[in-house]
C-alpha cells in the first residue's frame, strides 16, 4: 500500500507542484540490476558486446544487496544485462533470495541460452521472463548477429513452464514491416508483448548511431497501425493509449511536453560495477554499493538533490521512465478502471 500513497503524492505534485506534498522519504518499490553486462549476442541496435566489462559484485555482495532493496520496500526486482545467464551464479543467487518474497522478479534476457538453463529457470523463484525479439527471423537474426537465433529462442520458450513471458521489442526501422507478423505468433503462443523506445542517451548505448535504425516517419505509421489494431487483445495489456501517443510524438520527433520524472521517487538501479542510479542511466551514479549501504546512499542530500532535479527536469532528458511518468499523471483514471475491473466477471 505504501507504494500507492507514494504515487498519489507524486501526482498531486505533478498538479500543484507543491514540494510538501512529495513523499517524505524514499521508497523505491522497483529496481533493475545488472549482475553482469557481458553479452552474447551482436546487435546492431547496442553497444554492449563492443566493450569489456567487470563483473565487480561477488555472490555474497550481490545476495546483500537484494536482501538490503527488499529492507527498502523494493517489491519488484529485474535482473537485466548484458545477458544475465552469463553470470554462472545466477541461480545460486535466486536461491538463496527465494525466501525475500518479492511480488514479481524478471529476468530480462536475449533467450539464446534458455535451452541451456530452462530447467534451472522453471526451478526458480522467477516470475517473469521478458524476451528481446525486435521481428521475424531474418530481421531479428540480422540484428542480433546470432543465426538461427531467432528459431533457437522460439523453440525455448516451449520449455518454459509457470512463468509469464514477454516478448520485448525495440520499435525500429526493421521491425516496421515485421510487426503484424510478430504479433500474431505472440497471440499463438499466448505470450505478452511490451515495447523499448530507441535511445542512445543511456551510459551503455553512446556509441550506437540511432539514425541507422529510427523509423522514418511511413514507418512510424505503419507500427502505430500494427498497435492499434491489436491494441485491447490479452497479449497487448500492458499497452495504453496515452503510452501510444507519446510514442508517435517521439518516434516522429515532435515536440514533447516536459513533465516532472518521477523514476527517481519509485526505482533505484545497480550495474555490474556496483554503481547505484536514481532509476536513470543518463544521469551518473549517485554512489556505490561497494562504498556503502544502499540506506546511507538514499538518505544522503545529494541523493534527494538528485531527485528534485529530476522532478525539475535539470537533466539532458530520455525515455527512461516515461511509461511511470504516464501512469503518475493519469493516475486517477488508471486507478477508477483498476477498481471498476475488478467487479466484471
Amino acid at each position: 500500500m505504501k507504494s500507492y500513497v507514494d504515487l498519489l503524492r507524486l501526482y498531486l505534485y505533478d498538479k500543484t507542484g507543491a514540494g510538501k506534498v512529495l513523499p517524505a522519504r524514499v521508497n523505491p518499490f522497483r529496481s533493475s540490476i545488472r549482475l553482469t553486462e557481458r553479452c552474447n549476442s551482436r546487435c546492431t541496435t547496442c553497444g554492449y558486446w563492443k566493450k569489456e566489462w567487470e563483473d565487480r559484485i561477488s555472490t555474497e555482495k550481490a545476495i546483500d544487496v537484494i536482501k538490503q532493496l527488499k529492507d527498502l520496500g523494493v517489491k519488484r526486482l529485474r535482473f537485466t544485462g548484458g545477458e544475465p545467464l552469463l553470470r554462472e551464479d545466477l541461480f545460486n543467487i535466486l536461491k538463496e533470495i527465494d525466501t525475500l518474497r518479492f511480488e514479481k522478479i524478471t529476468l530480462a534476457t536475449n533467450g539464446i541460452l534458455l535451452d541451456k538453463y530452462y530447467k534451472e529457470i522453471n526451478n526458480s523463484c522467477l516470475t517473469d521472463l521478458g524476451v528481446s525479439i525486435d521481428g521475424l527471423a531474418e530481421v531479428n537474426d540480422k540484428i542480433r548477429g546470432i543465426p538461427g537465433g531467432f528459431e533457437r529462442v522460439m523453440d525455448s520458450l516451449k520449455l518454459i513452464q509457470g512463468k509469464r513471458i514477454t516478448i520485448m521489442s525495440t520499435l525500429s526501422s526493421y521491425l516496421a514491416k515485421d510487426l503484424e507478423g510478430l504479433f500474431a505468433l505472440i497471440e499463438e503462443k499466448k505470450l505478452l508483448w511490451d515495447m523499448n523506445l530507441p535511445d542512445n542517451r543511456p551510459y551503455f548505448l553512446k556509441d550506437v548511431d540511432i539514425d541507422d535504425f529510427w523509423p522514418l516517419p511511413a514507418e512510424v505509421d505503419a507500427i502505430l497501425e500494427a498497435i492499434n489494431r491489436n491494441i485491447g487483445k490479452p497479449f497487448m495489456k500492458r499497452i495504453s493509449k496515452s503510452q501510444l501517443d507519446y510514442t508517435e510524438k517521439y518516434l516522429k520527433k515532435e515536440k514533447l511536453e516536459e513533465v516532472p520524472c518521477f523514476l527517481g521517487y519509485t526505482d533505484i538501479d545497480i550495474d555490474s560495477e556496483g554503481r547505484v542510479y536514481s532509476g536513470c542511466y543518463v544521469l551518473p551514479e549517485i554512489g556505490n554499493i561497494l562504498d556503502d549501504d544502499l540506506k546511507t546512499t538514499i538518505s544522503r542530500g545529494s541523493y534527494n538533490e538528485r531527485l528534485r532535479s529530476m522532478l525539475d527536469r535539470n537533466c539532458p532528458g530520455c525515455n527512461c521512465g516515461y511509461e511511470l511518468n504516464l501512469i503518475v499523471q493519469n493516475l486517477p483514471s488508471r486507478f477508477l478502471k483498476s477498481i471498476l475491473g475488478r467487479g466484471r466477471k
